[in-house]
């Protein structure tokens, strides 16, 4: 009995040391492997989010001599968000089929490239729109480059197969920001068309420190003098704000808005947009396209980066300073001085 008592002691320690013998390989590879920083995890989960909810693309063919190139561009909520570009290389000499297909896919949130995925290869393929369906990933091989919104992230966390030079960075984004430029024109650059309100009420307020006329979907405490504007101002408003020609200069570093419009249908706060002379842009609720497809300053000696100029352009403030002093308001001052280009916090 003691025997037997002893070999069951030993079988049960041996499947013991057996079981973590079995872990450690799993335990040095999760040490060796470390979770990816936290913007690449975020910036993953919107493009698997675009993947998801993307519908019909708009779709474009190009000859390039031997080179056929086809284009296409989702839209979400009327952001362009995904374009996917094949290029088919054929040998032309020989009239033989399809030589090759080089593969990219860029994504984008509120207008700047977050993700591209290039130099994928295909024997050939089955539906190039949605390259990313499980039909096609066999034969893809995808160098993966991270940008965290207006320049190209660290070294350290993109995550390259082959090449981590700054050229292939300044080539691959250089490419993202002339799609967008180029089909720029797919989006709806006035949001309030399908926007359900009834009437827009303009407001002085107390917005020192960024505070915003809307927040919470209440009206601020500080909000007073309320105007209704008439049809025809309302008409002037809306054009103004979905103008590119409003936009093209530079915008200060603060945030004080005083002049406030408030969309309303039915008594129901539905929208808001807030200005700042002083600082020279406005934040709006709205994704404005015009405001992110003004003119653009270029930067960075070792890399590609372009920035919008979100601020008012002389015509732009020209035409909202009239407005609000038809409404009779407080705060309709132009700033004292040009300012210099910097990035804008209006809302996606």
């Amino acid at each position: 009995m003691r025997w037997y008592k002893t070999k069951l002691i030993l079988t049960m320690k041996k499947f013991v040391y057996l079981f973590f013998a079995s872990l450690l390989p799993a335990l040095l590879s999760a040490q060796i492997h470390e979770k990816p920083p936290k913007i690449i995890t975020e910036i993953d989960s919107i493009a698997n989010w675009i993947n998801k909810h993307k519908t019909e693309p708009y779709k474009y063919l190009d000859y390039n001599g031997n080179d056929t190139v086809a284009t296409y561009v989702w839209l979400i909520d009327n952001h362009i968000s995904k374009v996917n570009k094949i290029t088919t290389v054929r040998d032309f000499n020989n009239n033989t089929p399809i030589l090759f297909s080089i593969v990219a896919e860029y994504y984008f949130s509120n207008n700047q490239p977050i993700l591209i995925r290039e130099d994928g290869s295909f024997d050939g393929i089955v539906n190039p729109q949605h390259i990313d369906d499980k039909s096609n990933k066999d034969n893809k091989t995808f160098n993966d480059y991270y940008y965290d919104h207006y320049e190209i992230m660290s070294e350290m966390v993109v995550k390259i197969t082959d090449t981590d030079t700054i050229m292939v960075f300044n080539e691959v984004l250089k490419d993202a920001i002339d799609l967008l430029d180029k089909y720029k024109h797919l989006q709806n650059y006035n949001p309030y068309k399908n926007l359900p309100y009834d009437s827009i009420v303009a407001y002085d307020f107390k917005g020192d420190g960024g505070r915003l006329i809307i927040y919470k979907n209440k009206l601020d405490r500080s909000a007073k003098n309320p105007k209704k504007l008439t049809p025809q101002q309302l008409q002037k408003l809306i054009a103004t704000v979905t103008d590119t020609a409003t936009y093209g200069e530079g915008t200060s570093a603060c945030f004080d808005p005083h002049l406030g419009f408030v969309f309303y249908h039915k008594g129901a706060i539905k929208s808001s947009i807030n200005v700042c002379f002083s600082c020279n842009y406005l934040v709006a609720d709205e994704y404005l396209p015009a405001h992110n497809h003004s003119n653009y300053i270029e930067a960075g000696d070792d890399y590609f980066i372009r920035i919008p100029k979100y601020g008012f352009s002389p015509q732009g403030i020209e035409k909202l300073l009239q407005l609000c002093k038809e409404l009779g308001l407080t705060y309709c001052k132009a700033p004292a001085a040009p300012l210099e280009a910097i990035p804008s916090p209006n809302k996606e």
